[in-house]
């Protein structure tokens, strides 16, 4: 805060008195200017950190990416084994291979975009950029929703492979399970579409690094 005083003497001049005024104004536009800079630092600085935060959120997600792309394929397997097994269990004849509803997938983190989005560090953002990261978060909310919804259906079916054990399943169960299996299917390759465009999503936003070969 600039404190502005009373000259000590008396001004006997018109130099005198714009003399003086001009010495005022430029004192309050340097303290103007000095806040202005103070601010503008600070937001460079907090634009700075989020940005930082952002990208280390960023590698952290493609590598639960790589992870969930691997498993993605080994689920896939093993339901179309699990397929296989309730058909010979219809035919009664021994199946080749063992039921498996196991889904092991990483989560997918958005603490440090919720940090951001609080603290104001978006609006810092240009336009361009600040549109890429909030489609790239909101797809990854629908990400998460996938996994979550797959994972249930593979714990109810898995719930339904066990309940009976060491009784083998009759035909209403064997239809049921068969049922559940093909929409832990459908869940899967729903869920196989969002992780296609998240590996688009951490490409355009963290640059096009290679991410092929995960499951491969």
């Amino acid at each position: 805060m600039l404190d502005v005083h009373a000259p000590h003497e008396s001004i006997h001049t018109w130099k005198g008195f714009f003399v003086h005024i001009a010495a005022i104004a430029c004192g309050l536009l340097l303290a103007l200017a000095l806040e202005k800079t103070v601010e503008y630092l600070h937001q460079r600085h907090l634009l700075s950190e989020a940005r930082s935060e952002l990208a280390a959120e960023l590698e952290d997600n493609r590598r639960a990416w790589q992870k969930n792309a691997a498993e993605v394929l080994r689920i896939q397997r093993e339901l179309e084994v699990n397929l296989r097994v309730i058909h010979a269990l219809r035919s009664h004849a021994l199946p080749d291979g063992k039921l498996d509803y196991s889904a092991k997938l990483y989560a997918t983190l958005d603490g440090a975009w919720q940090s951001v989005h609080q603290n104001g560090a978006l609006g810092l953002m240009p336009q361009k950029e600040l549109t890429t990261e909030a489609w790239f978060y909101r797809m990854l909310l629908e990400l998460i929703n996938a996994e979550t919804t797959l994972i249930s259906t593979m714990k109810i079916a898995g719930a339904m492979a066990a309940s009976v054990s060491p009784e083998p399943l009759d035909m209403h169960q064997l239809d049921e399970l068969t049922s559940k299996t093909i929409e832990a299917q459908g869940r899967l390759d729903y869920l196989r579409m969002f992780l296609d465009i998240e590996e688009s999503g951490l490409n355009k936003i963290g640059g096009t690094s290679s991410m092929k070969g995960a499951g491969e």
